[in-house]
């Protein structure tokens, strides 16, 4: 019996090529797209999942009242660690910086945090060579991955030796290395290239540096035992910080599996996703499948009634409905197996096309047993969803009737296909909808006015005591409009600090503000504008130690009239705001600009912004890296670009939105397919209507009409369908946004007319390809 269903199955897809090719078309598109989905999707979701304790780690994160952020005191940590039971250990992390390490010869340039050594009992980054206890026991020890080992050592082994690397005065201290450990997997939220002991910063800055209730720049991780209540946890912590606390900012702690999903966190350590894309590319996976599924659900049940006498027949001499059932299942999971194939040849052929848009290395492992058994899974599953419906229709009707040649029987299957239909269409106006409202988010970042003038400014990191020298040579050149100095790049400003003093202040606000050290030519090269005011300037010797230029937006933050004049605390010091300066963004735009502190600190800057003209660009750069050489002897300075860089604060979301676009219009695709093998079968079946038409006077464009009308219909009403569903859905994630468009209503009204055209365009070709038939060859056989 299997063989004879296996046989029918055969004839069935070879008598039916054009059918046939579509389905599998349909399908293995389908499938290679979902697959490369769920790749991308499970990738996501993998970020810190590889830490043997990641379902009791938590990030403890500070709640102001206009933001929220990752980097909290350093006083926290000791203190819950001690008085609290739950908490079996913590971790304090401070970001650092890149610095280079020198060794004999060599010399590397690698990217430093400073951790206590608790982040190994607490995180899962394995040990290859040193002794556990000997990690970061002194200010002078230090970690190295081992990448940065080979780097800088090639096959010597690292522990033990001593290097040299530069403190904040740019002379060279010795190091000695104690261990190497594994390199950071790339889902890793935390990166790093070698860990300072948290001691150094003691010695590098002051001895309370980290101890202190008011100096928020530590990352603070937390290590619960299995029994732990994250809401009483939660209200312990809140209650030992408030005891603290100067402000009337909270806490709350973050699960590991979250950290790396959350962009709304400031001041956050390393890489971040957005959990919102994880379950929309989820569902968009499902949809495409589901799509390929009614695909083969249209044409399946469009063709039995090609089939009834087969099944008719099959239940004169014996069979049942389990045997119909079994057949028209089988046949489903049949075109899904000869689709597997075509769909991993799809996928090789695509994946450097999608691992390029994403930047990242991905592949299916097709010699992973789970893999594979994934893949067969998923066939089965596509194949018996997909056939199951027709199957128990078909099985159902009575032979009597199917041998009369009746197909009332088939009346519910041709409903169910028109419902089908007008689902397909509904979901590809909700795509296309989609997909131009992200589009036009996406130039609307690209264009907007930042604040700024980013375009035509590169900038490099410097040891910021030759920072003088170096501007002193660089703006010799006519080529070279401005320098500038600053502590940070607009890119990521890293350094908050909390405020609660300021003239007229009428409640216990604490505002964290972003703090960027900046020199006298900050705003002339970066083209900012002042707002009210002035500037820094040499012409008032006071202003390094005794003045402040705030943004509009600290302004606003603390309810200032008037501001110029008015006096904020700042590390202590009464300071007089001399100016205000509009508005920038130095966030992605994902964020509302916050409030933030220009602090004039010329002395020692590490970033240095050069404003160049566009003339003999090569040559100017070519000028500005020799100075470099020059000046800087065996420094490795990588000169950016600052557009570029901004750039990079979308380029997730850039990748996201290429990939929904391109996923978008395959979905598309596959369903117009589906559409053309409905069309041309629907048309098949009135040939003979057409002909009569015909000679009855019926003119192209009439029988055109006839034939497209009722998909047309179905178009009209799919668009009502989509509109509030896209409408619903894009203003959710247009949330993700503080600076967004406005859905207009021409969007809706588009995307019904591009539906209309394709589905239009799809059909008419076979209906005018019908209607121009001779009528003699579709009625010479009545």
């Amino acid at each position: 019996m299997l063989k004879n269903y296996f046989v029918t199955a055969i004839r069935n897809i070879y008598r039916n090529k054009v059918f046939s090719v579509i389905n599998f078309a349909g399908m293995a598109i389908g499938l290679a797209t979902a697959i490369l989905i769920f790749v991308w999707v499970l990738d996501e979701t993998s970020y810190d999942n590889f830490h043997t304790n990641k379902d009791n780690i938590y990030r403890i994160i500070v709640d102001f009242e206009t933001n929220s952020q990752a980097s909290i005191c350093g006083a926290l940590a000791p203190t819950i660690k001690d008085e609290i039971p739950e908490i079996t250990d913590a971790v304090r992390l401070w970001s650092g910086w890149e610095t280079q390490i020198y060794y004999n010869e060599n010399t590397v340039k690698s990217k430093g945090s400073f951790s206590e050594t608790s982040l190994f009992n607490i995180f899962s980054f394995p040990i290859l060579e040193g002794s556990e206890d000997q990690l970061l026991h002194d200010g002078h020890s230090i970690v190295i991955t081992q990448s940065t080992a080979q780097r800088l050592f090639g096959s010597e082994s690292p522990v033990g030796k001593t290097v040299q690397i530069k403190n904040r005065r740019q002379e060279k201290e010795d190091f000695h290395v104690t261990a190497v450990i594994e390199d950071l997997p790339s889902n890793s939220h935390i990166q790093f290239g070698f860990l300072f002991s948290f001691n150094l910063l003691k010695e590098w800055y002051r001895p309370d540096y980290a101890e202190r209730w008011s100096n928020y720049s530590f990352y603070t991780y937390v290590l619960t035992d299995e029994h732990a209540d994250k809401d009483k946890l939660t209200g312990k912590i809140n209650t030992i910080f408030n005891a603290h606390k100067e402000s009337t900012a909270s806490l709350h702690i973050e699960p590991l599996k979250d950290v790396y999903h959350n962009p709304s966190i400031l001041n956050r350590l390393g890489p971040t996703g957005n959990g919102l894309y994880v379950k929309l590319f989820l569902i968009l996976g499902i949809l495409v499948l589901v799509v390929a599924g009614i695909n083969y659900v249209n044409l399946a049940t469009a063709q039995s009634v090609k089939r009834l006498r087969e099944f008719g027949l099959r239940k004169v001499i014996g069979a049942g409905k389990t045997e119909l059932l079994f057949q028209n299942i089988g046949e489903s999971i049949l075109t899904a197996f000869i689709s597997l194939p075509i769909a991993i040849f799809i996928i090789e052929l695509i994946n450097p096309v999608f691992n390029d848009i994403i930047g990242r290395k991905l592949f299916v492992d097709y010699s992973n047993p789970q893999i594979m058994v994934g893949l067969f899974g998923l066939i089965v599953l596509i194949g018996l969803l997909s056939g199951m419906y027709p199957a128990m229709v078909i099985s159902s009707i009575l032979p009597a009737n199917i041998l009369r040649s009746s197909a009332g029987g088939l009346t519910k299957l041709s409903s169910f296909r028109k419902t089908l239909v007008i689902f397909q269409f509904s979901l590809s106006i909700v795509i296309i909808i989609s997909t131009v409202i992200i589009s036009m988010q996406m130039k609307f970042i690209q264009d907007k006015d930042l604040g700024f003038n980013k375009e035509n400014i590169v900038y490099a990191w410097i040891p910021g005591t030759e920072y003088k020298v170096l501007k002193r040579e660089l703006v010799k050149n006519s080529n070279i409009v401005s320098v500038a100095g600053s502590g940070a790049q607009l890119d990521w400003i890293g350094w908050w600090s909390g405020i609660n003093k300021w003239d007229g202040k009428v409640n216990d606000d604490y505002i964290s503000f972003g703090i960027l050290e900046v020199g006298y030519d900050y705003l002339a090269t970066y083209q900012m504008q002042i707002e009210s005011g002035r500037y820094y300037s040499e012409d008032f010797p006071s202003d390094p130690e005794n003045s402040i230029v705030i943004n509009h937006a600290a302004v606003e933050a603390m309810n200032l009239n008037d501001p110029v004049g008015k006096t904020v605390t700042y590390n202590g010091r009464e300071r007089t705001i001399v100016g205000v300066v509009k508005d920038f963004n130095y966030e992605s735009l994902h964020e509302q600009i916050g409030p933030m502190l220009f602090v004039l600190y010329p002395k020692q800057l590490n970033c240095l912004g050069i404003r160049i003209s566009d003339e003999d660009l090569a040559g100017t750069i070519s000028y500005i890296n020799s100075v470099f050489e020059r000046d800087l002897p065996g420094e490795i300075i990588d000169l950016k670009f600052l557009d570029k860089q901004l750039d990079t604060l979308y380029k997730d979301e850039t990748a996201r939105g290429k990939l929904f676009f391109l996923f978008s219009f395959i979905s598309i695709s596959i369903a117009l397919l589906g559409l053309v093998g409905l069309a041309t079968y629907s048309i098949e079946q009135r040939t003979k209507e057409i002909g009569i038409r015909k000679v009855l006077g019926a003119s192209v464009i009439e029988i055109l009409i006839a034939m497209t009308k009722e998909y047309l219909i179905w178009v009209v009403i799919s668009n009502f369908i989509a509109t509030p569903i896209a409408n619903y859905f894009m203003n959710k994630w247009l949330q993700n946004f503080a600076y967004k468009i406005d859905i207009e209503w021409w969007v809706f009204v588009t995307a019904g007319a591009i539906a209309l055209l394709i589905a239009l365009a799809t059909i008419s070709y076979q209906a005018v390809k019908a209607a121009l038939a001779n009528p003699v060859e579709s009625l010479k056989c009545e």
